[in-house]
């Protein structure tokens, strides 16, 4: 079966990436109650009426992080919005097993709902290597208009493929540059860096630069960087925080090279089975989710970057326009070629033009 064949593949991947779990967990049960009054809308159709539906949702994030409380602001709408007619029960932290019991459950229709990182697919959904493209975004306002548009649409269809459906972005932000050795301001400083390598694009991108990445397993990367087997990682904002990496990483280069995020997906076939009406539901809630989250972790990320500097010394360097540009000139077209290989031509230049067609 083909369901079967994807996540087997797709599983070996997961292993090698991670998801950002549990930085500020804040209790924000009125603005969450304000997101999905915010999101309700008129419809054409009574919504306390129909089948009553739960729609179980998967994720590892935990309580109290942005990734559950979006997930708790689309619970809150659909089930105000239909008077309790659809519940949704989330699972939070991990509870159902780890990313490979979720996906398996995800597939089997036990549940509805999971939260996974995109970029693990991307050798099963080659749309979703895109993602993987640096220097693509201008800035996150050009990465949502991108997700709000034509381009979303294009990224969260290409699930179909594997039988499941883009739902909502959660996005992390832009991944940056930590390490042990040097500050990090031009390109000069970054030559002969170890950093960790993860994948084929990741790897080839830094190599453009002068970096050297080194195969290192996610359960042996704090050791490797305590012991200064290497001497940096390249992530999101929130993976310096959740997994301590500011106990041995004190230089925090803000690089802004390729987006990270999660996205929330949903089983398509069970999708497919829900009447016109209760689909422009589940579909109404998962902006609600997205919404919340926008305007959430942007302000959250700026806070912990100020956490950073004030309680754990680190040296946050922000780098000039023109290195950036540098390393867009070295590593886009390394991706760039990478990608099109996955992609075809074609795949990739509509791509390109619906991000083009995102900018201010």
């Amino acid at each position: 079966m083909r369901g079967k064949k994807f996540f087997a593949l797709a599983l070996a991947t997961i292993m090698t990436l991670t998801t950002a779990v549990s930085a500020f967990a804040i209790d924000d049960a009125e603005g969450i109650e304000a997101a999905a009054a915010a999101g309700q809308q008129e419809f054409d159709f009574d919504p306390t009426e129909g089948d009553p539906i739960e729609i179980k949702v998967a994720t590892i994030h935990l309580d109290g992080s942005v990734g559950v409380r979006c997930l708790e602001a689309m619970k809150k709408y659909i089930e105000d919005v239909t008077g309790g007619r659809i519940t949704v029960t989330l699972y939070a932290g991990g509870v159902l097993g780890d990313y490979t019991a979720a996906l398996e459950m995800l597939n089997e229709g036990d549940i509805q709902m999971d939260v996974v990182n995109p970029v693990s697919f991307e050798t099963q959904i080659p749309t979703l290597a895109l993602i993987n493209n640096y220097y693509t975004f201008d800035d996150l306002d050009h990465l949502h208009r991108f997700f709000e548009g034509e381009g979303g649409d294009m990224v969260y269809n290409s699930w179909n493929q594997v039988g499941l459906q883009g739902m909502a972005l959660l996005s992390l932000g832009f991944r940056e540059l930590y390490n042990s050795r040097n500050p990090i301001n031009t390109l000069e400083d970054m030559k002969g860096l170890k950093i960790r390598g993860y994948s084929t694009i990741q790897q080839a991108a830094w190599e453009a630069i002068g970096v050297e990445p080194v195969s290192i397993q996610w359960d042996e990367l704090f050791v490797s960087l305590q012991q200064k087997l290497i001497d940096g990682e390249e992530g999101a904002i929130v993976n310096f925080e959740d997994y301590s990496f500011h106990e041995v990483q004190p230089y925090f280069a803000m690089t802004d090279h390729v987006f990270s995020c999660d996205m929330l997906i949903s089983n398509e076939a069970w999708i497919e089975s829900l009447s016109e009406n209760d689909q422009a539901l589940v579909y109404a809630a998962a902006d609600v989710c997205y919404t919340y989250h926008r305007d959430h972790y942007i302000p959250e990320n700026e806070a912990l970057l100020e956490k950073f500097a004030s309680e754990y010394g680190t040296e946050i360097t922000y780098l000039d326009d023109s290195v950036k540009q540098e390393m867009r000139e070295a590593m886009q077209p390394v991706t760039e070629k990478l990608i099109v290989e996955l992609t075809g031509q074609d795949l990739y230049d509509e791509y390109m033009g619906y991000v083009e067609d995102a900018r201010a």
